[in-house]
């Protein structure tokens, strides 16, 4: 004989902890009690002749111990065990926990039955939170039908359906067609005499939205005012929501205005969306009019929100106005993040403003802030591009001993600035550095450390760097197309290559600039010159720069075919790109000149290479002595020679 309540007893004996306890049949004649997560204890079933001083608990004790339970199953056994207890009768809501928990598991027929029996144990209705339930539970199972169904069943039981349960299955109807939901709107809740009510349109508006069908949402939003239903902010929102979509900002400040008329606020969620809208359209300025406005009616932008602004603002070199932003939303309660102060430390970085960038890392610590290894990263990549790159390998270490670990993407960072100026002997002691730290490489590590082999020309170097990585299983793929490539093109079998190109490109995969060069050399030897410098350009957009070589190649290729136009373009191209045109480019052009006939366009480029400090060798006299003893007669040789001997002695 138990002399206390079961569930009073449980509830001591899981005070402070932070499971609830649940009550689970195990048998007919047993019930188990979890009073921890590791212990279960089971004990006799309080029989009638035994139960004189036992109490289940009140209904609230018994729904909880229902919904606790690990399957329908178990829920139904609870149940039943509950409604033999002495003094203990169930209500409404012990039977909709258990309507719902056989609804989650589809057991709607017994849901049904157990419908039909609530009318007849406790003489009572099923009411309205009940039917809603069961339509709620048809819908998560996807069985619209069914939910509409629910009206047969309610008419079964003598039921008159609610504006409640209408809503429910409207809400059902318009996840699976729109439409169909509103025949029902039409067919079923205007032809019951029911009057819709907010959230009846709320429905049908969202469900229109998100199908940007926003005329049909707004014919519905005047019906709503005609039937004296005053539109929520919920409403006015989704509407707004819809039109920033769209990027329509006009209708959007129209709307507002109707919603303030009608003497609904906008709420947080209006000032958010508007505001967040702005910024994605770049208008700034109507973002900071939002701001202003929601400022004054109380609201404060979150985390999020200020981000943004702060983006856009630092985007357009506002940048003081972006840390004013932060300062004062700040002191107006807005709890900013390390995101937001990461957005104005990028801002402030592709300034240049590099010391602002730093006193901002310091001020976060303040704040209570933890910089994380992003906000590390992009302060290393702008101290890379201002050529700082003793400051930016400090500060790795700096983070470091702050308890901050550096990512693949901070050597990435360090190791392509590193080549990019011709330093790859660095980028590879810190590619040592990575993997002895636990740090694993990824595809852009390899590509950039052949990148810094190709600028430097040692190609050779770049092709037994990529052996290696074959050998050693490195990203496989990648690296033998790279070499298959490469091979094919030395063997001038470049269709072959441009096929796996091809198949390179179709798997997501990026050539490195080793194998952009070799593809580009092969095709221009083949004359397909529209192909080579589409290649160009995409290794620009992959961020390689190409070196003189490659360069070189191009210009050849287009002196070949006779469009000495396009290679000197080029050539003016490399040296904007800070590539100098060196011996070999000048020497082509000029051999491309004399090859058209053009003397003094070639020497012309004879006086700007001299001009430039390179030095014309064997090759640059024998291309214009060549041409000179061609084409011309003894008298022209020796006034040209005495122009060029001129021109030579003005430059030195």
């Amino acid at each position: 004989m138990i002399s206390t309540s079961i569930f009073h007893w449980a509830r001591r004996a899981t005070e402070g902890r932070k499971f609830p306890p649940v009550i689970r049949l195990r048998s007919n004649d047993s019930l188990s009690l979890r009073v921890s997560s590791s212990t279960l204890i089971t004990l006799d079933t309080v029989t009638s002749s035994s139960s004189s001083s036992y109490s289940v608990g009140s209904h609230s004790d018994v729904a909880n111990m229902i919904l606790e339970q690990i399957d329908a199953r178990e829920a139904l056994r609870t149940f039943r065990w509950a409604e033999k207890q002495p003094g203990f009768i169930h209500n409404p809501v012990t039977y909709r926990v258990l309507i719902h928990k056989l609804g989650l598991e589809r057991r709607f027929k017994t849901a049904r039955d157990i419908l039909h029996e609530m009318q007849r144990q406790i003489n009572c209705a099923p009411d309205e939170s009940i039917f809603a339930t069961m339509v709620h539970d048809y819908g998560r199972a996807r069985m619209p039908d069914e939910a509409v169904g629910v009206l047969d069943i309610m008419q079964e039981l003598d039921c008159k359906p609610t504006i409640k349960v209408y809503n429910a299955i409207l809400n059902v109807l318009v996840k699976d067609n729109v439409d169909v939901a509103r025949d029902f709107y039409r067919d079923r809740i205007l032809k019951s005499g029911i009057s819709p009510n907010v959230y009846t349109f709320g429905i049908l508006i969202k469900a229109l939205c998100i199908l940007n069908r926003l005329a049909e949402a707004f014919r519905l939003l005047k019906t709503m005012n005609c039937q004296g239903c005053k539109p929520s902010v919920v409403i006015y929102n989704t509407l707004i929501h819809a039109l920033c979509k769209r990027g329509s900002l006009n209708v959007c400040k129209k709307v507002m205005g109707d919603m303030i008329e009608s003497g609904c606020e906008p709420n947080e969620v209006t000032f958010h969306t508007l505001i967040s809208a702005c910024c994605r359209l770049g208008e700034i300025a109507e973002a900071l009019l939002f701001l202003e406005r929601g400022l004054a009616k109380g609201y404060v932008p979150d985390a999020i929100t200020l981000t943004k602004l702060i983006d856009v603002l630092s985007q357009e070199g506002r940048l003081r106005e972006a840390a004013e932003l932060m300062q004062q939303m700040e002191a107006k309660g807005c709890k900013t993040d390390v995101i937001a102060h990461n957005t104005l430390i990028r801002g402030l970085c592709k300034a240049g403003k590099m010391l602002s960038a730093r006193k901002l890392l310091k001020r976060m610590a303040i704040k209570g802030l933890t910089p994380n290894v992003g906000t590390y990263n992009i302060l290393i990549k702008g101290l890379c591009k201002d050529g700082k790159m003793e400051m930016a390998v400090k500060l790795v270490s700096d983070m470091e001993k702050d308890g901050c670990t550096p990512d693949v993407f901070t050597y990435n960072i360090l190791m392509h600035a590193f080549c990019m100026r011709d330093r790859a002997e660095e980028s590879f002691n810190l590619f040592n550095q990575m993997k002895e730290k636990g740090c694993d490489p990824d595809l852009a590590t390899y590509n950039t450390l052949i990148y810094g082999l190709y600028r430097q020309g040692r190609l050779q170097d770049a092709a037994e760097f990529m052996d290696e990585m074959n050998q050693t299983g490195c990203f496989v793929d990648v690296v033998t197309c790279n070499i298959k490539i490469n091979e094919l093109c030395k063997q001038n079998r470049v269709a072959e290559a441009e096929d796996l190109l091809d198949e390179l490109l179709e798997k997501g995969l990026i050539p490195n600039a080793v194998t952009f060069s070799a593809l580009m050399d092969g095709l221009c030897k083949e004359g397909k010159l529209e192909k080579a410098f589409y290649l160009l350009n995409q290794m620009l957009v992959n961020g390689y720069y190409p070196n003189a070589i490659t360069y070189n190649t191009l210009i050849n290729g287009f002196c070949k075919e006779g469009e000495l136009l396009s290679a000197i373009k080029l050539k003016n191209e490399m040296l904007e790109r800070g590539c100098p045109p060196n011996l070999v480019t000048y020497n082509i052009l000029i051999g491309g000149l004399c090859g058209e006939g053009k003397l003094l366009e070639a020497l012309e480029f004879l006086r700007i290479m001299s001009c430039e400090g390179l030095v014309p060798d064997i090759a640059t006299w024998n291309t214009l002595l060549t041409y000179i003893d061609k084409e011309m007669d003894w008298k022209e040789t020796i006034k040209i020679m005495d122009y060029i001997i001129a021109s030579i002695q003005s430059i030195s």
